[in-house]
């Protein structure tokens, strides 16, 4: 694969890099449970443009018509269907179909593809307490998005299966392992480095364990620690690599169910067959690369009434990235995001902005200014019209910012029908 198309290849991942949902579980009065599972996908460029460039994707919750924290922690417990009269489990299913229209769906600044599509999605969770302190908690998560005038058989198609088991080690402190598979075939551009082929298709594979610890000082105080094994594969063996990370949270609850969580993550990115490159971007034979990195993230969710109408979540984040040579793939990138929602009754409504820059940290190119900011706008409405039943429409604007490049911007919007028992 060329370098050069690899620089919109990253683009394309910022779609779709990662999803996290956590849990807060109340089953029973006299056991206190707190249920989580996370998919962590790598953020790690594919490649590097031709000599010149290395861009990283920024950190980028996306997935708009994926279920969001947010979603799973409306759903009452006691509305969920009761799986079996044995012992405490309950199930949430949910299917939906949306038509919607996609301007520049291969996230380019050269070759700009628009495209009405269709996109089906259906996901199940799995909630199950036995023992009065063991919990087990299994996501599946299946979407296809169908174009109409695209090559390589006009789908992507997303596939999330995670399963997490957790026990109650005392009254206060809490153990848990996780697993969870994800795949990925996704469009993007290739047009910068091959005239004669506009599209072509990532195929990614990510496979994670992790084990966890979380300790509860008192009623407002939390503290957690994670580690997490995370194996990449792709169709491109050359971008294969094995990570390591560990996080470090801090938590604070108050006011009317609402949280604050300060966290410290190390990670350790190791790539099987890729080699590091100099300062001026030439490989160097027989050294594979090597990344590490350091993340500050701050995270709240805040109730501005007893009743939760509204809320508000924010995000501020910084990364630092150094590689195991000269720089030449070091960064830092910096995020900041807010999301405000209003929902009573039978209506939801959210908006959400969130900014990224991505600097060039330590390479030694003054000649090229490879830094960019992306600015990404959401907003979503869902409507209840009957028992079971939601429409909803959600709309995503992302602008992507250069000095030495071409800028590009990317508008979908999507009008869909949504089924949940």
């Amino acid at each position: 694969m060329n370098n050069g198309l690899n620089i919109v290849l990253k683009r394309q991942r910022v779609i779709k890099t990662t999803i996290i949902v956590f849990l807060l579980i109340t089953l029973t009065p006299s056991v206190k449970c707190s249920v989580g599972f996370t998919a962590e996908f790598s953020d790690t460029p594919i490649g590097e443009q031709q000599n010149t460039t290395s861009q990283e994707s920024p950190l980028e919750e996306k997935l708009p018509a994926e279920r969001t924290e947010d979603d799973i922690l409306g759903i009452p417990l006691e509305n969920l269907a009761p799986f079996s009269s044995d012992f405490i489990w309950a199930w949430d299913t949910s299917i939906s179909l949306g038509a919607g229209y996609k301007k520049n769906i291969l996230y380019s600044s050269i070759y700009k593809e628009d495209n009405p599509f269709l996109r089906t999605q259906a996901d199940v969770m799995l909630f199950g307490l036995w023992n009065d302190n063991q919990a087990l908690t299994g996501y599946l998560d299946i979407e296809n998005n169908h174009y109409f005038a695209l090559n390589e058989g006009d789908d992507e198609n997303i596939i999330m299966a995670h399963v997490e088991w957790q026990e109650n080690l005392n009254q206060t402190l809490q153990l848990g392992l996780s697993g969870g598979y994800s795949y990925f075939r996704l469009f993007f551009d290739t047009s910068v480095s091959d005239l004669e082929q506009d599209t072509t298709v990532l195929k990614e594979h990510i496979f994670e364990f992790s084990p966890y610890l979380e300790k509860e000082w008192d009623e407002k105080w939390t503290t957690d620690g994670r580690l997490r094994l995370i194996r990449n594969v792709y169709a491109d063996s050359i971008d294969n690599s094995t990570e390591f990370e560990s996080e470090l949270g801090l938590a604070f609850r108050y006011g009317y169910a609402s949280k604050v969580r300060l966290s410290y993550i190390w990670n350790r990115n190791e790539y099987d067959d890729r080699n590091v490159k100099t300062p001026e971007g030439e490989e160097v034979t027989g050294k594979d690369l090597l990344r590490k990195s350091h993340q500050i993230k701050l995270k709240s969710k805040h109730a501005w009434d007893a009743h939760r109408v509204w809320t508000s979540q924010t995000e501020l984040g910084v990364e630092v990235c150094e590689d195991n040579y000269e720089g030449f793939d070091d960064y830092n990138r910096f995020k900041a995001a807010e999301k405000i929602s209003f929902q009573k009754e039978k209506w939801t409504v959210a908006a959400g902005m969130a900014l990224s820059r991505y600097d060039a940290g330590n390479r030694k190119m003054s000649e090229d200014d490879i830094d960019y900011i992306t600015t990404t706008a959401t907003f979503e409405v869902r409507n209840a019209i009957r028992p079971h039943w939601t429409i909803f429409f959600e709309s995503e604007h992302e602008m992507q910012y250069y000095k030495e490049f071409k800028d590009y911007t990317v508008t979908t919007v999507l009008l869909g029908l949504q089924w949940q028992k």
